[in-house]
């Protein structure tokens, strides 16, 4: 498991605040767990304003364990989507690798309905049996290709994101330039439209899904849809198919003891981990009702 540590005691970074990816593992089912293991730190004022979020871990057949995360360079305004690879179990880590650059999607993180976004990346591995090379995969949404003025213009711009994905074949040294999976067609009328918290799984065949949010419905960006998109040529083109029924507008700000602009951080897909069936699982919110439910749906 791992996870964001906020630190403001002071004690890792003398008088600074800490920003770090953590890990914790347990040997048997998760009655006792290990100490926390850094992936990465950093002291916030001392390192320039960089920080750490969004962590997601994933295991490959032979036991590697690969730790991806958003990096927030305080120097720059782009962000950089990191990966970081232990071979001992989680007992150390080496130094991480960048995988690509990433802007901030919509208004620096807010989305049209002033909802929280982010670009906290999913990983995932190809464990099948006919895999050799055991292929890392990383998505994300990335704002960098439709960056638009915004109205009025006092308001700055806005930056419609795109899922994107990036693979490695040599086990997370390298990787491909980043591809958008679904990008914005030519017969879209409008300004754009967002795609966001993607989820990202492998399945025994090698075949990769990746479903997100998506608003193409609406040239005015409002109703928001699921869609998935998946490849049996190992991330070379996709299929894609809509999976809600309806589209529905982001109803939040509705509980004062939370966050305001909350809709949720994160979203996932999963496929039989034993590799016994094909296919993938996956859940995703919709407010049609106009509350917040979870609702599942399978592909085989």
């Amino acid at each position: 498991m791992t996870y964001t540590d906020f630190d403001f005691s002071g004690v890792r970074c003398s008088a600074d605040i800490r920003y770090a990816i953590e890990l914790v593992s347990s040997a048997d089912a998760g009655v006792t767990w290990s100490s926390p293991v850094t992936v990465h730190e950093e002291c916030f004022f001392a390192s320039g304003f960089n920080s750490v979020q969004g962590s997601n871990p994933v295991v490959a057949q032979d036991g590697t364990l690969y730790v991806g995360y958003e990096f927030y360079p305080g120097s720059v305004p782009n962000n950089e989507i990191h990966l970081a690879r232990s071979t001992d179990h989680g007992q150390t880590f080496g130094a991480p690798v960048k995988v690509s650059n990433v802007w901030p999607n919509g208004n620096f993180g807010l989305l049209q309905g002033s909802f929280r976004n982010n670009e906290f990346p999913q990983v995932a591995v190809d464990r099948s049996s006919g895999s050799s090379q055991g292929t890392v995969y990383v998505a994300w949404s990335d704002g960098i290709n439709n960056i638009v003025q915004d109205l009025p213009i006092l308001f700055g711009a806005y930056a419609y994101p795109d899922v994107m994905v990036a693979k490695s074949v040599d086990g997370g040294q390298t990787f491909t330039a980043p591809t958008a999976v679904s990008p914005q067609s030519p017969t879209f009328t409008g300004r754009g439209r967002d795609q966001f918290f993607p989820g990202l799984a492998v399945d025994r065949r090698g075949y990769v899904g990746l479903c997100y949010y998506d608003r193409r419905q609406e040239p005015v960006n409002t109703a928001i849809d699921r869609y998935c998109s998946f490849s049996q040529d190992h991330g070379a083109s996709w299929q894609e198919q809509r999976v809600s029924h309806a589209g529905w507008t982001p109803a939040h700000a509705a509980d004062g003891v939370i966050n305001l602009s909350y809709i949720g951080d994160y979203d996932a897909l999963t496929s039989d981990f034993l590799l016994q069936h094909s296919g993938f699982f996956g859940a995703f919110e919709v407010q049609t009702d106009g509350n917040p439910d979870v609702v599942t749906a399978s592909q085989d």
